[in-house]
């Protein structure tokens, strides 16, 4: 399946790009789809996203559907269309 990913404020500029369509499957987690994003994006997109130990960072608000996603370790599921990243200052 087909999923966006939507990327907000200083993320955007981080990755090159506002969003990016990826093939996913339903058992993947959402912390799969991001960790797959850091690492295609790199560098600053990377350290914004994850700490020195590798762990999403506590600020990095995400949200799937519309819905905000606590527990980045949940499957994506089959409905999922997208999945927003948001930095703590996401601006206009």
């Amino acid at each position: 399946m087909t999923v966006r990913l939507n990327y907000r404020g200083q993320l955007a500029g981080a990755a090159g790009r506002s969003s990016e369509e990826v093939e996913a499957d339903p058992a993947d987690t959402v912390l799969s789809l991001v960790l797959a994003a850091a690492r295609r994006a790199g560098g600053e997109f990377e350290a914004m996203v994850f700490d020195g130990d590798g762990a999403p960072r506590r600020t990095l608000l995400v949200a799937s559907d519309g819905e905000q996603v606590v527990d980045l370790s949940v499957p994506v599921g089959e409905d999922v269309r997208e999945i927003t990243l948001m930095p703590p200052i996401a601006g206009g």
